[in-house]
């Protein structure tokens, strides 16, 4: 990431969200919210009511998050539940 980037969301608390998000199930639209916030840091912070599939890591996600909740087949679950 670069330097002026990460600065700039350590200012706005975006790390916090990256280190909640250790252990949490996200899913690739939550990588896809984080690229967008990348690419564009005006974003940020985002709206509160996104919901779970449109927050980016720098946000904390749910931590009641299930595969089945997500949307994600339980074949390409790689949880431990």
């Amino acid at each position: 990431m670069p330097a002026h980037v990460a600065s700039q969301l350590r200012a706005r608390d975006g790390s916090d969200g990256l280190l909640a998000n250790e252990q949490a199930l996200v899913t690739p639209f939550n990588t896809h919210a984080t690229l967008r916030v990348l690419a564009d840091t005006k974003q940020w912070p985002p709206s509160r009511d996104s919901p779970y599939w449109d927050k980016s890591l720098f946000e904390a996600q749910p931590r009641n998050l299930t595969c089945a909740t997500a949307g994600i087949a339980q074949e390409y679950c790689r949880c431990e539940e």
